[in-house]
Formats: structure tokens, C-alpha cells, sequence
């Protein structure tokens, strides 16, 4: 698809920082780094921890925040269909080290194919809101959540995580965590709700899927 971004995404003064160093910069056009974002990162840690992936993927990178926190465990994948977030996630995962990084501007995970070897970390942080009126093309696509795009995606890797060990994480809403905990189990995978946060009138639930 290329890294046309048809409207400013140049970085923002605003940072979000990993640690007291590292950090990533916002972008015009791209979602900034919230609580969903760190209540999802806090998991994403663990399983890094646990897995040891030798591949790392973020689908709907944005920012490339939970792909950064991915470096130094081996090949990390950022993915996300809105130029302006695959060009801002380039920007800031080229600049941190240590990172093997490969960002695409693709459909969820549509243009990977599961990696020889194994384990395998995939993260994604569902989006949740149907985009506003006007709101067109790749653009809004980025932004259109719902149950649909996190189901696709898990059964997409289902079968790869199976024949290669790993985890899928999300972080979703409620109404839907129950749904995506029966599709994992139905493909083959072992499936949890590990962690959960109320936000304003929400609440974000993180499904674990795993195949150990």
C-alpha cells in the first residue's frame, strides 16, 4: 500500500515515554497512546517474559508502542493500514535500540505469512470506535472497531500459533471478550481474560489466546 499519508503526520511535541529513556512521538492523524495502551502493555511484558518470542507482532501498530516495548527479543512486525501510523511507527521504532524492526501498511495481518521458527507474540489494541461521518478511505478504516476486526485477526494466527507455539493478546471491550474467548477455544487455543480496567463509561479487557 505504500507510506502515502494524505494529510499532516508529522510528529507532535507530545511524547509517551517507555522508559526513562526510550520513547515514542505522536503523530497527526494517528491514535495516541492511552490506557487501553498501557493496561495492554503490562501483559505484553509478562508474555515477553514467559515466551520469548523469537517474533514479534503489533497489528494497528499506531504510534509503535507495544512494538517497541517488543525490542530486543528478536524480529519485531509493526503493522497498521493507515499510512500516516505505518510511516509515524517507522519513524519511531528506526530511531530505538536495540530493534530488528519491519513495519507494513497492511490489512491487520493479511500481508505476514507465520514465521519458520517460533514462539510467536501477537498483540493488538482493537479499536473501538466507528468512525465519524466524513471520515473515508484508509483513514477511517484505521479507526473502525467493533468485535469484527479482533475476531479476523485471531482466527487468522490461530493456525500458525498452534504449529508454532505463542500468544495473541488484545485488548477489547467487555460486551465482546466473551466471543473472542469462545472463537480462540473453538480454533485449538487455550484462552483467558487476564486483565481488566474501567475507563470513563468503558471497560477494556485483555483476552489471552495461546498455543504452548
Amino acid at each position: 500500500m505504500g507510506y502515502a499519508c494524505p494529510v499532516d503526520a508529522e510528529p507532535y511535541e507530545q511524547l509517551s515515554y517507555l522508559d526513562e529513556e526510550a520513547f515514542v512521538e505522536h503523530c497527526g492523524e494517528v491514535y495516541e497512546p492511552a490506557e487501553d495502551t498501557w493496561l495492554l502493555l503490562g501483559e505484553v511484558k509478562r508474555l515477553l517474559g514467559e515466551l520469548r518470542p523469537r517474533v514479534c507482532i503489533d497489528v494497528g501498530t499506531g504510534t509503535g508502542v507495544l512494538a517497541a516495548a517488543c525490542r530486543g527479543t528478536g524480529l519485531v512486525v509493526a503493522t497498521d493500514i493507515s499510512p500516516c501510523a505505518a510511516s509515524c511507527a517507522r519513524s519511531n521504532l528506526y530511531r530505538l535500540e536495540p530493534v530488528e524492526a519491519v513495519v507494513a501498511q497492511c490489512d491487520l495481518a493479511s500481508c505476514l505469512r507465520c514465521p519458520r521458527k517460533g514462539p510467536v507474540l501477537v498483540v493488538f489494541n482493537t479499536p473501538y470506535l466507528v468512525p465519524e461521518e466524513g471520515e473515508e478511505g484508509l483513514l477511517g478504516l484505521a479507526w473502525s472497531g467493533g468485535l469484527e476486526p479482533a475476531a479476523r485477526l485471531l482466527e487468522g494466527v490461530a493456525d500458525c500459533l498452534r504449529s508454532r507455539g505463542g500468544c495473541v493478546v488484545l485488548a477489547t471491550l467487555r460486551d465482546w471478550a466473551e466471543s473472542l474467548l469462545g472463537r480462540a477455544a473453538e480454533r485449538g487455543l487455550e484462552a483467558a481474560a487476564v486483565a481488566s480496567a474501567r475507563y470513563f463509561f468503558e471497560e477494556i479487557v485483555v483476552v489471552e489466546a495461546c498455543s504452548r
